[in-house]
């Protein structure tokens, strides 16, 4: 069984020595979304900055990576048929060619979603206080993608398995508990179901059609739909997700706001020192237990969404940051900091569960106006504030000062460090059940996950 060492590094020093040059394994591709509609409708020339920053190998590096890119509203009327071209224009350069092509999805937005709206016959723009219904959204998206015409538009990288011309629907539609709807949160995940299953239902009409471009859909998910974040019975029952998944082909999950600190102001993701359990890792291994098993599941998979912020006011929300909190104190640049991030996560999953993530995006970052600050140091053509350094207690230096977890060479199951990985180690570990020491998936607790995964590194270690 091939077992993979560990990529991580001991001390603060030699990372930021080696780590400045890393390069992700192949199978691992780093995507974004962009909130802006700016490079759509082009106003100022903004889609070239956009595709060349895409396409650039400047690390971190999203190139031949996956976008998200804001679009409902951008195609809805009275200006659809203007943006409809501008909108061909977007995708032939994100997509120019199969060596360089992005994967796309079009979304359509509502952060604060209460409950389903009532479809609309004609779908008009609602006055500005009044989103659009979801229907009404992908409706927009689905009239746009039956226009493009195939044969001046070519799609290299948006195909499926079988060679066929796909772009992806995605939801950032995120439900918002409001006593004037629902009470509890059992209803209103029920509520937002229904409207995932109605979008569904609209896909799938599109795609029996014969369409010249097929549709999938992917969908954001927050955390607490998926773990019990705060201890106050907030995740989806097994039959409500069980629901999203066969909805949708793949879920992203919103953890980002966990790195490295999980529910409360906190140093550090070391849960052998601190109280500071690796958040996104505990929800996208959540998430993986969830996925279908067998026929149901093929064609499913799962990223994980990392924020990249300019605000942050709250410590507990800090995730990687760009106004310097990682240079100096931390030993690492902030560059560095996020691909070492990326490389502890990828590589705390195992093989199989590797190739559950998106092939095109297992980390998606949050967002390319923030990316570009963090990357470049400059805002991005076209954002709002053309800022970069916007205030927040946890964006000063002298505030926080978050730090990464090195977990200890080796192989993740060598827990006497023998180096070989075998019934000694299962010993060791059900001595160790319950604690903190021989956390080997840093979930914060020794339990049958860290006794599955000694098992699954069976054998000498390389």
């Amino acid at each position: 069984m091939e077992r993979k060492t560990m990529k991580f590094l001991c001390t603060a020093i030699a990372a930021t020595f080696l780590l400045a040059g890393i390069a992700f394994a192949d199978d691992l591709k780093i995507g974004m979304m962009n909130w802006n509609t700016c490079p759509i409708t082009n106003k100022n020339g903004e889609l070239t900055s956009f595709t060349d920053f895409a396409g650039s190998a400047d690390s971190p590096s999203v190139a031949s990576g996956w976008i998200i890119q804001a679009a409902a509203g951008s195609l809805q009327d009275p200006q659809k048929q203007t943006n409809y071209s501008k909108m061909n224009s977007f995708i032939s350069q994100v997509d120019p060619n199969s060596s360089q092509g992005h994967r796309i999805s079009l979304n359509c937005s509502n952060d604060n979603w209460t409950h389903t709206l009532p479809p609309v016959a004609d779908c008009v723009a609602p006055p500005p206080s009044t989103p659009q219904s979801a229907h009404c959204m992908v409706n927009n998206l689905l009239a746009y993608i039956s226009s493009i015409d195939t044969n001046s538009i070519t799609l290299h990288k948006n195909v499926n398995e079988n060679g066929y011309p796909t772009l992806d629907i995605n939801l950032d539609i995120e439900p918002r508990l409001n006593s004037a709807y629902h009470t509890t949160l059992s209803p209103l995940y029920d509520d937002w179901l229904d409207m995932i299953e109605g979008v569904r239902t609209q896909i799938d009409e599109h795609n029996s059609a014969s369409p010249s471009i097929l549709v999938t859909l992917s969908a954001f998910i927050p955390q607490i739909m998926v773990i019990d974040a705060y201890e106050l019975d907030y995740p989806m029952t097994p039959t409500q997700i069980a629901k999203a998944w066969a909805a949708c082909d793949t879920l992203i999950v919103m953890a980002y706001r966990n790195l490295p600190c999980f529910d409360a102001p906190c140093v550090g993701t070391n849960p052998q020192l601190t109280s500071c359990p690796d958040g996104f890792l505990n929800s996208a291994r959540a998430l993986i237990d969830t996925i279908p098993q067998g026929t149901e599941g093929e064609g499913k998979h799962f990223a994980i969404a990392l924020e990249l912020s300019r605000d942050v006011s709250n410590c507990e929300k800090v995730s990687f940051g760009y106004n310097k909190i990682y240079d100096g104190s931390t030993g690492l640049s902030r560059q560095d900091f996020l691909k070492t991030a990326i490389q502890q996560g990828w590589d705390s999953f195992s093989s199989a569960d590797q190739s559950k993530l998106h092939p095109d995006g297992a980390f998606m970052l949050h967002s390319y106006e923030s990316l570009h600050c963090f990357r470049q140091d400059t805002p991005a053509p076209g954002a709002s504030p053309l800022n970069c350094d916007i205030g927040g207690t946890c964006n000063l230096s002298s505030g926080c000062t978050p730090a990464l977890f090195t977990p200890p060479s080796g192989v993740y199951g060598d827990v006497n460090n023998d180096g070989i990985v075998d019934a000694n180690d299962i010993l060791a570990l059900e001595e160790l059940l319950g604690s903190c020491r021989g956390d080997l998936n840093f979930d914060g607790i020794v339990n049958v996950h860290d006794i599955l995964m000694t098992i699954g590194n069976w054998g000498e270690c390389e």
